[in-house]
């Protein structure tokens, strides 16, 4: 289970996406609902749980933060922090109380913050389980006599070529449909969050146990609300939550103050609710936007030409191979830790999206040829041009 832990980066439902931006939290107008519905924060946010209080948009949201942080940090928060900020004020005032959720339902709820649900949100058929693992195993045993560098690149670079062969496997029942074994291999990633957590909690006890010098009471309150199993967590320690403590900064310093105050808790598990929500809203959104481009084109076909960028890009459709301009993708793609699902971000295929576009704002479409991975490059049109002209490009 330790190498199944190990693949949780390389699944694509891995949800890293980042909120850096008011564009990043706003809805494109063709994807609109309705006149009020503008943005993919929650409908609640900024009301108290008996639903009292007006609901904070994205200004709101990010005013708030912003002087929530510079009263943390100090100094000038940037838009991300306003925005994680903001999020926590609004926790604040509605928090989920693990005891209304119990166990299961609090690690359901840490679950969503750290993955997508994958393409089939119902439980997979047992047989059909029972089968992938059988078949995972067997690929194992193939490799036990592999070097460490022979087995990293065929378990976790060459991750397609597992999949592909678990699922195309004629024997022992035949081919298995691709996202099926996907949503497995998802299952299976998550249950070894709980194995692993086992075993920190374990190792960290005894850690403690065999330190030479006694640890006071807040000490051992500190030391075990870090790395010992939570039970508002579902029983994972908080230590499991890595990825997403910049995120989820605010909530953590509230708890580590007084750990024993289980009140606090449930700021927490809001936020990890909100981030799961938002993550969900986005990517309905830049998929219906994406669908409608699609059929757009389909119905005009025509291609314009971008002078500023001094190339001719199809709408909706990959850059030229123009090296240089994938590069500065690449690298602004770095900067922003925008990373597909196989773990680099060289290996984006970016797609300029003139329906989302405009004078204000570039939008840039990223898809991964060998994992499906899709994401969204976004900036000030200013910003976008400033780079361009760094690389030497016209404008």
């Amino acid at each position: 289970m330790r190498l199944i832990y190990q693949h949780a980066d390389l699944q694509r439902e891995d949800s890293r996406r980042r909120f850096t931006s008011p564009s990043d939290l706003l809805l494109h107008p063709a994807v609109r609902e309705d006149g009020d519905h503008r943005d993919i924060l929650p409908e609640d946010l900024g009301k108290d749980g008996l639903g009292e209080g007006s609901r904070w948009g994205v200004d709101e949201l990010i005013r708030r933060g912003r002087q929530h942080a510079i009263s943390v940090d100090g100094g000038k928060p940037d838009c991300e922090r306003c925005i994680s900020a903001g999020l926590f004020l609004a926790a604040k005032r509605n928090p989920i109380m693990p005891e209304t959720f119990g166990r299961p339902g609090a690690l359901a709820l840490v679950r969503l913050a750290l993955f997508d649900l994958g393409l089939y949100a119902d439980p997979i058929d047992p047989e059909v389980r029972t089968r992938v693992e059988a078949r995972l195993v067997a690929i194992l045993d193939e490799h036990l006599e592999d070097d460490a560098e022979s087995f990293r690149k065929y378990f976790f670079r060459g991750r397609d070529n597992v999949l592909h062969r678990i699922s195309r496997r004629t024997a022992d029942g035949g081919p298995i449909a691709r996202e099926k074994v996907r949503q497995v291999l998802l299952e299976l990633v998550f249950e070894s969050y709980g194995d692993l957590g086992g075993c920190i909690d374990l190792q960290m006890r005894a850690f403690e146990e065999a330190l030479r010098m006694t640890l006071t009471a807040h000490e051992r309150e500190l030391f075990r609300a870090i790395y010992a199993g939570q039970p508002y967590l579902g029983g994972l320690p908080l230590i499991l939550l890595k990825d997403r403590f910049p995120f989820l900064k605010d909530a953590i310093l509230v708890i580590l103050e007084v750990p024993a105050d289980r009140s606090r808790d449930g700021t927490l598990l809001r936020m990890c609710e909100y981030y799961s929500s938002m993550i969900a809203n986005r990517r309905a959104a830049d998929r219906q936007a994406k669908a409608q481009g699609q059929a757009r084109d389909r119905e005009g076909g025509v291609a314009k030409r971008s002078g500023k960028l001094g190339v001719t890009i199809p709408p909706n459709k990959a850059f030229p191979r123009h090296a240089r301009l994938e590069a500065l993708v690449w690298d602004l793609c770095k900067k922003r830790g925008i990373n597909c699902a196989c773990g680099e971000p060289d290996r984006w295929r970016p797609r300029m999206d003139r329906h989302e576009a405009d004078d204000e704002e570039v939008v840039i479409d990223l898809e991964c040829p060998d994992c499906d991975s899709i994401n969204g490059l976004r900036m000030p049109r200013a910003e976008w041009e400033a780079a361009l002209e760094d690389e030497g490009h016209s404008r």
